[in-house]
């Protein structure tokens, strides 16, 4: 938990305090725990989740969906860039600022660790939203987050977690309107072998590049895409 507090962006959710009293660790009733509980002091995310807004809605349209998981991989390019690893990114740690969802932000990197281009060992992470190296409790790098994102991705847009058939070697099904760089994009990202899945910058960059073509059809009438 302290890693939070190393970072400072405005892509992460800011916390100002952590307290954890390690002596009183385990509670070992509702009493011990009372004495001196733990807390977070942090900015508050007044619109909940990604995970709240997907309960509601069920499955977002092909650009507000690109839109929000362009925002989440600058975020964990930044997290990479400052040496860092997420390793618990689920639409629960997705967190809107404004009721038009335009300010998101990660929150929770509890399971965090520092990374400095090495692969790190873990101990902390949610099954549904994790990478198979991560489940299999191998050392992890910044491509475990590249492939919880893609979940979310496909998640977005299929209005489902396609885990239980990427695990067992299976494509999951793709909605045929979704365009084709998309869903290579997504697919890349859920390969099992974390060196086939594309890095954050190229996730970026095919993020931005069907953002561009989306913009020029809305000038055109004219989509470019393949």
């Amino acid at each position: 938990m302290t890693s939070y507090l190393l970072v400072n962006s405005d892509r992460v959710v800011k916390v100002y305090e952590i307290h954890i009293n390690e002596d009183k660790l385990p509670y070992r009733n509702l009493e011990s725990y009372l004495e001196d509980p733990p807390y977070i002091v942090m900015d508050y995310m007044e619109y909940n989740s990604l995970r709240h807004y997907l309960r509601q809605v069920g499955r977002l349209s092909l650009s507000e969906a690109i839109r929000i998981a362009h925002e989440v991989a600058l975020a964990l390019k930044e997290l990479h860039e400052m040496g860092m690893l997420h390793l618990d990114l689920k639409p629960e740690n997705i967190l809107f600022k404004d009721k038009d969802r335009k300010i998101i932000k990660l929150g929770d990197l509890g399971a965090s660790k520092v990374y400095a281009g090495r692969s790190v060992e873990i101990s902390q992470f949610s099954l549904a939203y994790s990478a198979p190296e991560v489940l299999m409790n191998k050392a992890a790098t910044d491509k475990a987050d590249v492939y919880s994102l893609g979940l979310i991705i496909y998640e977005m847009l299929m209005g489902f977690n396609p885990q239980q058939y990427v695990l067992r070697g299976l494509l999951p099904p793709m909605d045929p309107s979704i365009p084709p760089p998309i869903a290579n994009l997504i697919l890349r990202s859920l390969s099992l072998d974390p060196q086939m899945r594309p890095s954050i910058g190229e996730v970026l960059a095919t993020l931005e590049m069907y953002m561009t073509q989306v913009n020029e059809t809305q000038h055109t009438g004219h989509y470019m895409g393949g």
